[in-house]
């Protein structure tokens, strides 16, 4: 779930059942991380899987940083988006 393909994810922590947790951590080549951390509403494999993210950016220090985060997180979603194109081809 990186923002790019050159970011890597040194943390990813997946308890992949209703009611499990996730919690991911982002890393840029520059070494900035970000993270985030959810918990699994739905699994019906392999039709579906839902789960519930919970994303606060706090201490941002003005709307270029806000904007930029919006960015990287929209991002994420259209990377994730090719995965999952990519393994439904499989």
């Amino acid at each position: 779930m990186a923002a790019g393909a050159d970011w890597d994810t040194p943390v990813a922590e997946l308890d992949a059942r209703v009611g499990g947790h996730l919690r991911l951590v982002m890393r840029t080549p520059d070494g900035e991380e970000y993270g985030g951390r959810g918990a699994y509403l739905e699994i019906d494999r392999p039709r579906r899987l839902v789960f519930q993210v919970l994303l606060t950016n706090r201490g941002l220090p003005d709307r270029a940083a806000r904007d930029s985060h919006r960015e990287g997180w929209l991002a994420s979603f259209e990377n994730l988006d090719l995965v999952l194109a990519r393994a439904n081809r499989r």
